[in-house]
């Protein structure tokens, strides 16, 4: 059995089975238990990883390790979660009149086809492969993005097409010197794009097509994972697709992303030496969060506000790569906080702005009172996300900013101190308002679905206990994911 290309391709089957059966079935219940399977597809796969077995599929054009099954275990939980959430969410806004009730019966197979994506991007050994199924995830969220077919929902749709069709065509001018560099092992005979292939010959690969390959592939990964300054298609994306699709964008999405670009830049490390990638994650990471922390401040749209922190937190993730084995562990830590958090944020803030009808922050008030569940997951969430104790961020976060001092990269983590401080005050003073205070008139006695009680109060649990330690069995796997990528 091919496990591999089983899990890869399900999503995609499923998706066009919906599309047979939506109008005769409920396709909420198919979206809901397609889901389920996925994450259970995905915990047999981590189970076989985590001994340090390699399992291989479609020939030798798929691959996983460990870090490839908890990329795919990570993006499969949040899109479970998210699934979970989205069908009375699509309930309730198709009969609001937000969503057109003919696109709801698309929301479905686009959403299955963007797992399918990110699927084979996590499975991949093959970097065409990884290229294509990245290229892929754009087509596929385009019109999720603009699925209301209001005028900002377009913009933001034919802004993200242009600038990550842009930097995937970086991407893969990056690529293909990749492949030109293996020409030289064994003139050329030995040439490959197997990922596999090229860390074990890094060594013999030639220097100057991986800087070349690098500097592409690093300007068209990293638009995809929202390091600045590639990230001006995020904001506008990221706040106005559905609440479901937000917390796949950025819990997901960009984690995906990082890690294409944190495979390419396994196999530069090897070729050009660890110290000039690392600086260039660092360089980057620090301006991510730097620039994020202002943007923050000055925000008044609930969903731009969590955009931006999604920039922010993917430079800490970058900062994190920049330092090292150390600094690595942290940040693997801190992409599986992120994803946590950020989907619990998106998914609260879309119930807030579904009974608001506003994403202004100025008009929402008193959530708190108006609705204790929906009220405490946005609170948590807005802790964790600054980085306070004893939430799942402040751990990770820590763990960055001590392997910072510890390698001699001070200045990083001075600057690093002063962006999440900013941070922290401009988020809260934001959400503190949001949460306390009088609920306005119409909103004094608000209740959530029962899927939204359980999704919400799930994510919360989970970023807790990930404040509170870290478990043996990710701890193990963490560690696995550094010495799988020999990041010195």
């Amino acid at each position: 059995m091919d496990l591999l290309l089983i899990l890869a391709v399900f999503p995609a089957a499923w998706a066009l089975l919906m599309v047979m059966l939506a109008p005769t079935r409920d396709a909420d219940a198919f979206g809901t238990g397609g889901a389920l399977l996925t994450v259970a597809g995905s915990l047999l796969l981590m189970s076989r990883t985590l001994s340090g077995e390699i399992v291989t599929g479609w020939g030798t054009h798929l691959r996983a390790d460990v870090l490839s099954s908890a990329a795919l275990m990570l993006t499969s939980c949040v899109f479970c979660l998210a699934s979970l959430y989205a069908g009375p969410y699509l309930t309730a806004s198709s009969g609001h009149g937000q969503l057109p009730a003919g696109w709801r019966v698309l929301y479905w197979p686009l959403v299955y086809l963007f797992y399918s994506a990110m699927a084979f991007t996590c499975l991949a050994d093959n970097l065409g492969i990884l290229w294509v199924s990245l290229e892929l995830t754009t087509l596929v969220t385009v019109p999720l993005i603009c699925l209301n077919r209001e005028s900002r929902g377009l913009e933001a749709a034919w802004k993200y097409f242009v600038l990550c069709s842009v930097g995937i065509a970086f991407a893969l001018i990056g690529t293909i010197a990749l492949y030109a560099s293996t020409l030289r092992l064994s003139g050329g005979a030995g040439s490959s794009l197997s990922w596999a292939f090229m860390l074990e010959h890094g060594a013999g690969l030639d220097p100057m097509f991986v800087r070349l390959a690098f500097l592409f592939a690093f300007v068209g990964y990293g638009c995809k994972m929202g390091l600045v300054p590639m990230h001006c298609w995020l904001p506008d994306a990221h706040s106005e697709a559905p609440t479901p699709v937000s917390a796949m964008l950025s819990g997901v999405l960009l984690n995906c992303a990082g890690y294409a670009l944190l495979r390419i830049a396994a196999v530069a490390a090897r070729a050009m030496g660890h110290g000039s990638v690392q600086s260039v994650f660092l360089a980057f990471g620090l301006a991510s969060v730097i620039l994020a922390s202002f943007f923050i401040v000055v925000q008044s749209d609930l969903k731009r506000l969590l955009a931006y922190s999604s920039i922010e937190h993917m430079g800490i993730v970058a900062i994190g790569i920049g330092l090292g084995a150390d600094g690595l562990y942290g940040a693997l830590l801190h992409a599986l906080n992120h994803a946590m958090t950020k989907a619990l944020l998106f998914l609260s803030a879309g119930q807030v702005v579904h009974w608001h009808g506003t994403k202004q922050i100025l008009r929402i008030q008193g959530v708190l009172r108006s609705s204790r569940v929906t009220g405490l997951a946005l609170g948590a969430g807005s802790l964790a996300i600054v980085g306070l104790p004893p939430f799942g961020p402040f751990l990770s976060e820590f763990l960055i900013l001590r392997a910072a001092f510890l390698s001699g990269h001070t200045l990083a983590g001075i600057l690093l101190v002063g962006a999440l401080g900013l941070t922290f005050a401009g988020f809260l003073a934001h959400a503190v308002p949001m949460l306390l205070g009088n609920p306005s008139r119409g909103h004094e006695d608000e209740r959530e679905t029962a899927n939204a009680r359980t999704v919400l109060m799930l994510l919360v649990t989970i970023i807790l206990a990930l404040g509170l330690t870290v478990p043996a069995g990710l701890d193990r796997a963490l560690k696995a994911c550094v010495s799988a990528l020999d990041w010195s």
